[in-house]
Formats: structure tokens, sequence, C-alpha cells
């Protein structure tokens, strides 16, 4: 039964990236060969896709690209066209664990450029209102076609101290 908070928080960082109405804040990107423009452009497709990827529709046609590889806390690996299966194929008549996140945070972001692609690193905070629903450090991969940053690959990554909260949780 002391598997359930972590099986529930894993469910969670699966889909790190799919929190609604939420926004990116505590952005410290320097990084290196970034332009102010880039790293402005970059900022707000982070932002879109924290806000837009639990969606599917329109942003994974527009937004991502052909080759996005995500891999997640639970040992997931998944492709473009997975995930976009999963996200159709959702039990509506089952709680959605995003229903509960209504904020990302960043942190400890940094952005570094080579050439069209792009590596975002940083420390992502899901919120349920005031509530910390996870924590994870995470690395985002965007590539530039035709003058747009396109999402390209997620891997998301529990904090220990996440880890260790939830080990903490009593039973239920």
């Amino acid at each position: 039964m002391r598997k359930l908070p972590l099986l529930l928080m894993t469910v969670v960082i699966v889909f790190a990236c799919n929190s609604k109405n939420s926004e990116t804040t505590a952005s410290s990107s320097d990084g290196f060969n970034v332009s102010a423009s880039d790293q402005k452009d970059l900022a707000d497709a982070e932002k879109k896709m924290f806000f837009e990827i639990i969606k599917g529709g329109d942003y994974w046609n527009t937004d991502v690209d052909d080759d996005y590889i995500t891999i997640n806390a639970d040992g997931v690996m998944a492709d473009k066209k997975e995930t976009m299966t999963q996200n159709a194929n959702r039990d509506t008549t089952t709680p959605n664990p995003f229903a509960m996140v209504t904020e990302t945070k960043t942190s400890d972001r940094k952005v570094r450029k080579y050439g069209d692609l792009a590596i975002i690193t940083g420390k992502a905070e899901f919120m349920g209102g005031t509530n910390k629903l996870a924590e994870v450090y995470y690395t985002e991969i965007w590539r530039k076609k035709n003058n747009k940053w396109l999402f390209d690959g997620w891997q998301g990554t529990m904090t220990k101290h996440m880890q260790q909260m939830m080990m903490k949780q009593p039973p239920k």
C-alpha cells in the first residue's frame, strides 16, 4: 500500500508536461550561444508547451516535431505517435491526474543552443493550488524548423526531495 502514493506521483510525472493553466516562472536562462530573440522565443514555446500539451489536437500537429521522444520517470519511453495515441485513448470516465495541476513553475533553467537545436534543463514544480503535486528535473529538446521552435523531446526525473517526501507518506 505504501506504493500507492509513489504510483500516483509517477502517473503525474509521466505527463509532467501536461499541466493545464500553467505558467513558466522564475526563469534564469543565461545559456550560451543563445540570442535574446531565441531566448524569448524558446521561453514562449516552453510556456505554451506546458499549457497546451495535455490538450492534444493541433499542438501535437503544429508544435511537436515528428521525431519527438519522451522518457518519463516511470520508465516509459514513447514517440510522438504513441504519445498522441495514449492521449486520444485516455479514458474520460476515470479521473485525470492532470486535472489537479493548476500551475507549472520552472526554475534553475538553462538554455543551450547548437545551431537549430536547443536544450533546456531545469526544475519544474507541478502545483495543485498551493499543494506541490510533483517536482522534477527535466531536459527538453527543441528544434528550429522554418523559423519556429518545435518541441522535440522530454525527459523528466523526480527530484530527490520529492522522492523523500513520497516515502514519508503514510500508507493508505
